[in-house]
């Protein structure tokens, strides 16, 4: 699944955003989940593959891209 379709489904206030490619995205930074549809980084990293999903039990979420 692509990023955007990822955060579109999702119901957490607490979303970040990480690649282990992408060197900016390392540490993890936070998506603004009130306002996704101008955050930034959505904005420009949306289109690419989602990796894998981590820290769900801890109420927030960081979502790894490729």
């Amino acid at each position: 699944m692509k990023l955007v379709e990822v955060v579109g489904v999702m119901n957490i206030a607490d979303v970040r955003v990480a690649s282990k490619t992408i060197r900016e995205l390392l540490p993890e930074r936070p998506l603004d989940m009130r306002h996704s549809d101008a955050d930034p980084l959505l904005r420009q990293y949306g289109e690419r593959e989602v990796e894998s999903i981590t820290d769900v039990c801890k109420l927030g979420v960081t979502i790894w891209i490729k």
